[in-house]
């Protein structure tokens, strides 16, 4: 049989145009180019070695041999085309499903299937070959090497884009539409109807063609590398965003920790000195006293603000937190201040103190009772929460950081419970980090106390939410009786004596 190679003649000088122009061009390579260009360059070559063997057969009919090894070539150049087409798809899809995974297993078995039955036929001739007389014949596995098997390539790769068809821009999804409707009118046509006609690697190169146009110009590989730039840069940009939030939430925790672990001991430092300089009239004594005061005062300055200390680092500001003035800004005390004492109206408020550091709750509850409050006291929440289901209580202050269950969960358990709707909570807390009082009040504490408190901003808080006013809790006529005592009896530990005797002179 001899072949009209006229469409592959005209199609063979555009695809090595068009490999040359890819060769040049895209020199830095991505994955997608390396595969376009393989498949070019097996469209080319079964299109040349289509029309080489036209021209052979047109020349000399007599050079049978060689033509049968030029199909040979040819046949397994067309499905090497295919092959490569199945896998410039898969370029595109980044992932490696297991649709990936089995398609190419079965791709390259189909590959080496046809390979395998077009180099036997060169022993056996079951596919082509030429008969005793010189002519030309199609054994009974052609249809089977030739088109049924290389149009397994076409099924798998309309299947591909039809799975991962988002992987893929509009324009590229009609590219290949296109480009499978041309090679399966040109298989369709040359099996059925001009037999003698070489349209197949005609409509390849169409198709390769319009590939090109819509994947591969220059603009394109421009665009697509600035995309893929822009999407690392977005990525980086959003897993930088993500570090940044974590070292914050981390910082803020680490500054909550912090503030809690310095501010509760100095609570007890300055709330005992306080005990010592009203418990004793030596001069001696209340010096120290107020000098270690002071230095505990200084320490908490110092701290609060390094805690609160904003980032946008100047020197100035740095050395306003480091210079703190030797003045005690503690609430001024005169030589003949005296403990507060019981009176009508506050023995009326039962107070209840959650906290788990025993100096703490030693401390207020000194405060409390001597301003005349019944107290009670709990080491948890788990245990206030015991306490409040069995008491009733008209005002709580709640530690924020405790062992079993903090202030915070016990909080939210209140107000779930509705345990004690009509009872102020106050968050008794030595985290003062910035943004930590509207914590608290969206929990539903009434307000918040940071440590170390003093007598005075206790009174403050219980003013603001008790009905009591000013006199209710002010210093009693009992003051002259304590010094009288000291006096007469200046062996005595007045601090222990009041301990015992909750403050009643």
């Amino acid at each position: 049989m001899q072949y009209n190679a006229l469409f592959e003649v005209a199609a063979l000088p555009v695809l090595i145009t068009l490999l040359g122009y890819l060769v040049i061009r895209y020199r830095n390579r991505k994955s997608q180019d390396r595969m376009f260009i393989r498949l070019v360059i097996f469209v080319t070559l079964a299109d040349a070695l289509d029309v080489a063997i036209a021209l052979i057969q047109h020349g000399d009919p007599g050079m049978n041999g060689a033509v049968i090894i030029l199909h040979t070539l040819d046949h397994i150049c067309g499905s090497c085309s295919s092959f490569a087409f199945v896998g410039y798809i898969y370029e595109y899809i980044e992932e490696r499903t297991k649709l990936r995974r089995v398609g190419a297993i079965v791709d390259q078995i189909v590959l080496v299937l046809i390979m395998l039955l077009y180099l036997e036929n060169l022993l056996t001739g079951n596919v082509f070959g030429y008969d005793s007389t010189g002519k030309y014949y199609e054994g009974e596995l052609f249809i089977l090497a030739a088109y049924v098997l290389p149009f397994w390539f076409m099924i798998h790769g309309i299947i591909a884009t039809i799975v991962h068809r988002k992987a893929f821009r509009r324009e590229q999804l009609y590219a290949m539409l296109v480009g499978f409707f041309y090679i399966l009118v040109a298989y369709s046509l040359q099996l059925f109807i001009f037999k003698d006609t070489l349209i197949t690697f005609f409509a390849a190169m169409l198709a390769a063609f319009i590939l090109f146009l819509s994947h591969e110009s220059p603009e394109y590989y421009d665009l697509e590398s600035t995309m893929d730039e822009l999407r690392r840069s977005r990525d980086e940009a959003e897993q930088a965003k993500l570090k940044a939030i974590a070292a914050d939430e981390a910082k803020a925790q680490f500054l909550s920790q912090m503030s809690h672990e310095i501010r509760t001991p100095i609570n007890a430092i300055m709330g005992y000195n306080n005990i010592i300089m009203e418990d004793t009239d030596e001069e001696a004594t209340r010096e120290y006293s107020r000098k270690a005061r002071l230095a505990a005062r200084r320490l908490l300055d110092f701290f609060e603000g390094l805690f609160n200390y904003d980032l946008g680092g100047s020197e100035e500001k740095l050395r306003e937190i480091t210079e703190v003035t030797d003045d005690d800004s503690a609430p001024a005390e005169s030589e003949n201040d005296a403990p507060t004492a019981p009176l009508a109206g506050a023995e009326d408020f039962r107070i209840l103190v959650v906290d788990d550091t025993e100096m703490n709750v030693d401390l207020l509850v000194r405060i409390l009772r001597s301003m005349g409050f019944d107290t009670d006291t709990a080491p948890d929440g788990e245990k206030a929460l015991d306490r409040i289901r069995s008491n009733k209580y008209d005002l709580i202050f709640m530690d924020h950081m405790m062992p079993i269950m903090d202030g915070m969960e016990a909080m939210a358990i209140i107000k779930r419970d509705k345990l004690c709707e009509q009872t102020p909570v106050i968050m008794l807390t030595a985290n003062n980090v910035k943004g930590e009082r509207e914590k608290y009040l969206n929990a539903g504490f009434a307000e918040y106390v940071t440590k170390p408190f003093s007598e005075a901003s206790i009174k403050e808080a219980i003013l603001r939410h008790l009905p009591l006013n000013e006199e209710d809790l002010s210093r009693s006529s009992w003051q002259e009786e304590w010094r009288l005592l000291q006096k007469e009896l200046p062996f005595l530990r007045l601090a222990k004596a009041r301990e015992h005797f909750l403050n009643d002179a």
